[in-house]
């Protein structure tokens, strides 16, 4: 038995026409009760004609006052929230009040109760019982409300907890920061100092991050693992454009060269005095590919070397 249906079992004859409260969540859960006057308390000490224990109710939270099926609603020690009949759900400010036809739902704190006209069949069983007591008094609630705390302690003893007032809202994980463009280019960029890889430079295009540049075929390993570095922390968000080559550092040829002719059907002349023309083998497997407006331009396999005059 909660302490609400003892309450409601001390006040005895109810009439048809009286409001019906009913804690529908909260501690005191199940508890109903027939009204007979016309204002009630609600708090958490025992001068509220009401007590309850729920999180978040203050001292003298509620004042509700009946008259003629409509209820006004005064929040005299904190906010209360009400659902009137057509579902809308209403906000009252501290210090502020509304009024509303029943039924009615109303929270404070973590405990909700619903106001609602009695149903006939409970209202002719109220007639048939002996109309004892007429009127709630200050000791008849008393009497009710120390059961209530006996059937609340009872009730928390089966460590059952209490139900919230409202479903339980799981929070939602912030989305992480994607890394930016600016802080890509800083991280890749001292990883290259750290490591020595200063022939590659860095530039940032159309939100991508261009990497360009010769390396020697010592530092192509250290290139690699800073790339696979920057691919794992960076490469979905900010993608790297990478043009750097590695290649052996090319070995000066051993070719003099006395003067060299840019005219029509150029040639150069070597250090015996030969004229050689484009396609000429040179020495160490060098060959003369072409000579332009001002360069002559070497070339063995892969390698190229280039004289600037």
């Amino acid at each position: 038995m909660t302490a609400l249906t003892a309450l409601a079992a001390v006040t005895g004859g109810a009439t048809a026409s009286k409001p019906v409260l009913s804690v529908t969540q909260g501690l005191h859960q199940g508890g109903r009760i027939s009204l007979d006057g016309t204002q009630y308390t609600f708090g958490s000490t025992p001068d509220a004609d009401f007590i309850l224990n729920d999180p978040g109710v203050e001292p003298r939270h509620l004042v509700l006052r009946l008259a003629d099926g409509k209820v006004a609603v005064e929040a005299v020690g904190g906010e209360v929230r009400v659902e009137d009949q057509q579902g809308r759900a209403i906000i009252v400010p501290l210090g502020s009040g509304y009024r509303a036809q029943l039924p009615l739902r109303i929270a404070l704190g973590e405990a909700q109760l619903s106001l609602e006209h009695e149903q006939p069949a409970r209202a002719a069983a109220a007639i048939a019982q002996p109309q004892h007591a007429s009127a709630l008094t200050r000791t008849h609630v008393a009497l009710a409300l120390g059961l209530m705390l006996i059937c609340a302690f009872a009730y928390a003893m089966r460590g059952e907890p209490p139900k919230p007032l409202a479903a339980s809202v799981t929070p939602v994980p912030r989305a992480p920061q994607l890394p930016s463009l600016a802080q890509a280019h800083q991280w890749l960029g001292q990883q290259l100092l750290a490591n020595g890889l200063e022939g590659v430079r860095l530039s940032e295009a159309g939100g991508q991050l261009v990497a360009e540049g010769r390396l020697d075929l010592t530092q192509k390993a250290r290139w690699l693992a800073v790339r696979q570095d920057y691919d794992q922390r960076y490469g979905q968000q900010v993608m790297l454009h990478s043009t750097v080559t590695a290649q052996a550092d090319v070995a000066r040829p051993r070719v003099r060269f006395q003067a060299v002719w840019f005219g029509n059907n150029p040639y150069v002349i070597s250090e015996s005095g030969k004229r050689l023309y484009p396609g000429a083998a040179l020495a160490d497997g060098w060959m003369l590919e072409r000579i332009d407006s001002d360069q002559v331009i070497l070339a063995r396999g892969e390698e190229r070397f280039t004289l600037t005059l």
